[in-house]
């Protein structure tokens, strides 16, 4: 198997722009799939959005592209679909009625831990998913949802396995 990567388009809700060509990929304006802006550029500093993947020579070729990346390589400012998923399950966390206000801010205030590995994500994402399994499957269902894209893949196994 092997790794590439390649200058990437994604809108602002963290699709894709996929093509054959990559001149095409790269003068999208608009989603195909929502119509949102894309962006192929990070709005901090100008530097190019790299989608990274993986391919396999074989009997059968196969590209996957890895997660998307949530953070700008060169200035760290978050792309907008991660301030948009986080946005979102901020407004989530709000209206879960299941949980306490101390509860709702220990969510709201630990996300950031679980969208890339520090030395608390793992103790997070334990924590989230108790919190998780009091809200209930309804809200549990829709937060893994609006966070599975930019969260981190130990995140992901702590709260969701």
């Amino acid at each position: 198997m092997e790794y590439f990567s390649i200058p990437g388009a994604i809108c602002k809700n963290g699709h894709r722009v996929i093509g054959s060509n990559p001149s095409e990929i790269q003068q999208a304006n608009f989603c195909q799939s929502c119509g949102a802006k894309v962006f192929n550029r990070c709005d901090g500093c100008n530097k190019e959005i790299m989608v990274k993947g993986t391919y396999q020579i074989s009997d059968r070729d196969s590209d996957e592209y890895l997660p998307l990346p949530a953070f700008c390589e060169n200035c760290g400012k978050a792309y907008p679909w991660t301030s948009l998923a986080l946005e979102a399950a901020k407004n989530l966390i709000d209206s879960a009625n299941e949980l306490d206000n101390i509860e709702k801010v220990y969510l709201a205030n630990n996300l950031n831990n679980i969208i890339s590995d520090n030395p608390n994500t793992e103790l997070v994402a334990n924590n989230i998913r108790s919190l998780l399994s009091k809200a209930g499957n309804e809200f549990t269902s829709a937060f893994r949802n609006i966070t599975v894209n930019i969260i981190s893949e130990i995140a992901k196994r702590a709260i969701f396995s």
